[in-house]
């Protein structure tokens, strides 16, 4: 009987390439694949993060995350856009993209490219009660893989998120 075991994902949320390739290495042992928050990079390091997979021992998940979905991007949409279009074509296995996010053309390079699209939802207030169903209907597409980053602040907030 196969059996299978969850995959260890570090996220790494470093100022530069050099080091996130770093702390990727130093864990290597442990993980199984890396999330590249590149809204923790120097703004002069996210023109080249197209080297990043190349550089890495292990699969990446490029992540640009806004501040308003707990991330560090506060520049414009149309320039977030810009590089989540670039990474598509670069060779990481993943892009986050957020739920209320409608870029075709960087689903469209997805495709192209072979990376699967991990499309995100944040609360941080909360749990919704309505989890269950709202992760069945994240994805757009049927490669895309649903996911979730909420608040449990009960037991029965973590029941609801289990269930």
């Amino acid at each position: 009987m196969k059996t299978s075991r969850s995959k260890i994902c570090l996220t790494v949320a470093e100022p530069n390439i050099g080091k996130a390739i770093e702390t990727i290495v130093e864990n290597r042992k442990w993980i199984d694949i890396a999330e590249i928050r590149a809204d923790f990079f120097r703004e002069d390091e996210i023109g080249d993060i197209g080297k990043l997979p190349s550089l890495s021992p292990v699969p990446l998940m490029f992540t640009l995350r806004r501040e308003q979905d707990g991330g560090k991007w506060n520049d414009e949409e149309a320039a977030r856009h810009q590089i989540l279009l670039n990474a598509a074509g670069t060779g990481f296995s993943y892009l986050d993209l957020e739920s209320d996010v409608e870029f075709s053309d960087v689903e469209s390079e997805c495709g192209r490219s072979k990376t699967r699209i991990i499309r995100s939802f944040h609360d941080f207030n909360g749990v919704p009660a309505n989890l269950s169903r709202l992760l069945k209907t994240l994805g757009r597409t049927a490669g895309e893989i649903p996911k979730a980053a909420v608040m449990p602040s009960s037991t029965r907030d973590l029941v609801n998120i289990v269930s």
